[in-house]
């Protein structure tokens, strides 16, 4: 019997791979329910009662009526982790939840074991029947063949069994408890496995150290595998775990929030969370157990990343540099960093999660300085923590004053992420100016550049420069009329852009010569082949795909007198005058609805005023169109409005609303071009070029223009609003440290020019006196004729306002009379 049951074992086809019979066997399982809903009630419910009745049934006998019989047990040599002998209950319980007993034919060679055959030596290649598959299990799959049997494959060669019913389970119950351990390697499962040492099994004679050896590796993937299958199962950092009650990352913990919030977390602390969404307490429970391995701690500023993939720093982020490091940022731009150690490009690959910024809601919800934060848990100020003074007050401070209980309450403020005005760019490294190329050079192989505020633009694939900016289409300053692609061959160099690299036209240069020949004139010649005007201020408009001109500015549509529409689509750069020595940016403020916009637009159109300067802007509380300038097409830039009161001078109490104003100043961010930043007044007439010769002598210096010097005034001599000249240097130092001047000086009741002169000497800007630069009626009286006023103010209509201006070219005599010396005497006395 043993012989022909070998010759059978050897004719099955060898066992599938355990991914198949994983396979199959779900399919089996399929099938074998369909069968179930088809089978009569009453033998269904037969085969269910059978099944009932011997809960430690596990494989059918081979023929009804058959007895097992007893074989004897082999000296004990070696043992495996008891983990792998289950109590026989445990391995039914377990056949009950893989096989419905009487439903599936259950094969192995153990059959003809119990038959009384001869345990026989596997051949070369084959393995034991009790070592495990690859994946750390026995060799144990349910698979079905042709005919549709489903059958339970524990050896790499599955023998055939015929399908008994239920009363096969029972006549098992009495056969070789060597048997039973087989099967129950066969069946079980992690939660079925018993303590370890509690069991004992013995080998078979073939069972070598290789075998051991071979069992344990499996067992250990087996391991792995289930560590696995757990992670896929826990929840990942930032979703809830409130159903998973675990973590995949290792070492985090899943904590509660409330009944319908938890997530993993490395810690927590009871209350509100000041980097949460909202500002609800956290109840910190613990659901489940810690996910095993060792907690990651996030990077700090210069640290390594790569492996925790987290920040410790609000609104940081982990960016890859190169595989294997990783360090914390505000935001990462791919290619070289110029203030990095080396020029090793940056990938910027994100690594994990931001860390979350503080929330708004912790300015509104949370203590303030002063205040009991016993109930609130939380605190306003960055960096502070709520502390115990006793059972009955808390309050916030960076540190718990001595004599306190110092117990502490909820978690201490982090500091916000800055702002991206407030981040400082960085020292420029020694690298770039050896690796780098310089202004205007050619810097297609280097791809950065080493003057501060330049980048790499290529203007074909050959062709590339440093330069300051760069639009893509034709460069009317260069010697070659192709156009250019403009693209970033690498990243802008930190710093201030140096005068000698700014933009040709702010350098005082004028356009290319091939631009008379080939450009267009304005609304006289077609610019759609040329794309480009040779007139100033003017920029090629198309009206359709037959025919464009130059002019200012277009809106699409129909215009009076003309057949057709206009697309107005911009072709190629608008034609840009050559700024002046020094340069100007001049800006004035308008009311919406008063004469202001009305005499703004005569100005505009004929480019005189603040349209004479280099740069120009006009504020308001609304957002207008003024007119077409000498640049293009003037609308408003807004600003947030304040209520205007009396001075105490009985003028305009408007300090605050020009705090606004010179707040959209800031953000727009025009002056930063410009030697000087100059506000006007709309009534005011300025000649942009008188105006330059009297700052030549002060431009460099961190100053302001003291214009009136009116005999007697409390103030002594002091800037006139009408005429406003602040140095670029000045005007920075302002905006660093304008929040000194709001705090530190009684400014309720003044007017906004008085504001402005007092804050810039808190700051230390340097007053430098001009009292020629200006002619006011206000101050000492206007002149229109005055040869050397650069201002005349005031002029509230636009006949008075043109006709002043007409006046200033036909200036008369200056005068020889040297200052009487009581005004010497008054201006020693305000001498600074």
């Amino acid at each position: 019997e043993a012989q022909e049951d070998e010759k059978k074992s050897e004719q099955q086809p060898v066992a599938v791979d355990v991914a198949d019979k994983r396979v199959k066997a779900q399919q089996a399982a399929e099938k074998q329910e369909e069968k179930k809903e088809h089978m009569p009630d009453d033998q269904s419910d037969s085969k269910e009662d059978d099944s009932k009745a011997d809960k430690t049934t596990t494989l059918p006998a081979k023929e009804e009526g058959s007895k097992a019989k007893e074989v004897e047990k082999q000296p004990v040599e070696k043992t495996i982790n008891a983990n792998t002998t289950p109590e026989p209950k445990q391995v039914a319980k377990k056949v009950d939840d893989k096989i419905e007993p009487g439903s599936v034919a259950h094969k192995s060679k153990q059959d003809d074991e119990e038959a009384g055959s001869v345990p026989r030596k596997s051949k070369q290649g084959e393995a034991p029947a009790d070592e495990p598959d690859v994946d750390g299990k026995d060799s144990e799959a349910t698979v079905t063949d042709e005919s549709g049997t489903t059958q339970v494959a524990t050896s790499p060669r599955p023998v055939e069994q015929p399908e008994t019913d239920g009363d096969d389970d029972k006549q098992q119950d009495g056969g070789d408890k060597s048997h039973k351990w087989f099967l129950s390697k066969s069946t079980e499962t992690a939660d079925d496995k018993v303590d370890a040492g509690s069991k004992a099994v013995s080998k078979s004679r073939w069972y070598t150290d290789a075998d051991a050896d071979s069992q344990g590796e499996t067992k250990e993937a087996a391991a792995a595998d289930e560590v696995k299958e757990a992670d896929s199962k826990c929840s990942p950092l930032g979703a809830s775990c409130n159903a998973t009650k675990c973590c995949r990352d290792p070492g985090f913990q899943c904590y509660a929030k409330d009944s319908g919030w938890a997530e993993c977390r490395a810690s927590c602390i009871p209350g509100p969370d000041p980097r949460g969404i909202d500002g609800g307490p956290w109840s910190c429970e613990k659901l489940g157990k810690r996910a095993e391995g060792d907690l990651p701690e996030c990077g700090k500023a210069g640290q390594n990343c790569a492996t925790s993939k987290c920040c410790a720093a609000s609104g940081r982020q982990c960016y890859e540099k190169v595989p294997g490091f990783a360090t914390c940022k505000i935001k990462c731009t791919p290619g070289m960093d110029m203030t990095d150690v080396d020029s090793t490009p940056w990938t910027c690959k994100q690594l994990g999660s931001r860390t979350p910024d503080l929330a708004k809601w912790v300015y509104q919800k949370c203590a303030a300085p002063g205040m009991s934060c016993q109930k609130k848990a939380c605190c306003t100020n960055p960096g502070e923590q709520c502390f115990t003074k006793d059972p009955y007050y808390a309050e916030c401070k960076e540190e718990c004053p001595e004599g306190w209980d110092c117990k502490t309450i909820g978690q201490r403020t982090p500091f916000p992420a800055p702002k991206p005005w407030e981040i400082p760019e960085g020292k420029v490294a020694s690298w770039v100016a050896d690796e780098c190329s310089g202004s205007g050079e050619a810097c297609l192989s280097s791809g950065c550049c080493s003057s501060a505020g330049e980048r790499c633009f290529a203007k074909n694939e050959t062709w590339a420069v440093c330069r300051a900016s760069c639009t893509a289409g034709l460069d009317l300053y260069d010697a070659d009329p192709s156009p250019w692609s403009c693209e970033a061959l690498g990243p802008r160099t930190p710093g201030a852009v140096d005068a000698t690299a700014l933009e040709p036209w702010k350098r005082g240069a004028n356009v290319s010569d091939w631009v008379a020949e080939t450009c267009g004139k304005t609304f006289s010649t077609n610019c759609a082949a040329s794309g480009c005007c040779r007139d100033v201020g003017k920029q090629c408009f198309e009206k359709n795909e037959f025919w464009a001109t130059c002019r200012a500015s277009c809106l699409p549509g129909p215009e009076p007198g003309d057949e057709g529409n206009w697309t107005c689509k911009a072709l190629g750069p608008r034609t840009l005058r050559p700024w002046g020595k020094p340069s100007l940016y001049c800006l004035a403020v308008v009311q919406p609805f008063n004469y202001e916009p009305g005499l703004v637009k005569a100005q505009a159109e004929k480019g005189v005023g603040i349209f004479g300067c280099d740069q120009y802007s006009v504020f308001s509380t609304k957002k207008f169109y003024i007119a077409d300038g000498p640049l293009g097409p003037v609308n408003t830039h807004t600003f947030v409005p304040a209520a205007v009161t009396q001075s105490k001078d009985n003028t305009a109490g408007n300090a605050e609303l020009f705090m606004h104003v010179w707040d959209s100043v800031r953000n727009l961010g025009l002056f930063q071009d410009a030697d000087w930043t100059i506000k006007v007044d709309p009534d005011a007439v300025l000649l942009a070029d008188r105006l330059r010769w009297h700052l030549k002598p002060h431009t460099g210096k961190k100053g302001y223009i003291v214009n009136c010097a009116k005999p007697y005034m409390p103030e002594g001599p002091m800037m006139f609003g009408a005429l406003e000249a602040i140095a670029k240097a000045a005007l920075q130092t302002y905006f660093w440290k304008a929040g000194d001047c709001v705090t530190g000086l009684e400014w309720k009741k003044w007017g906004e020019d008085l504001f402005m002169g007092k804050c810039l000497e808190k700051l230390g800007v340097q007053r430098r006196n001009d009292f020629k630069i200006y002619s006011d009626g206000v101050c000492t009286g206007v002149d229109c004729r005055d040869p050397d006023a650069a201002a005349f103010h005031p002029k509230k209509d636009v006949n008075s306002w043109m006709a002043c201006l007409n006046e200033t070219k036909h200036p008369k005599p200056r005068p020889s009379t040297p200052a009487p010396q009581w005004f010497k005497d008054y201006m020693d006395g305000y001498a600074r």
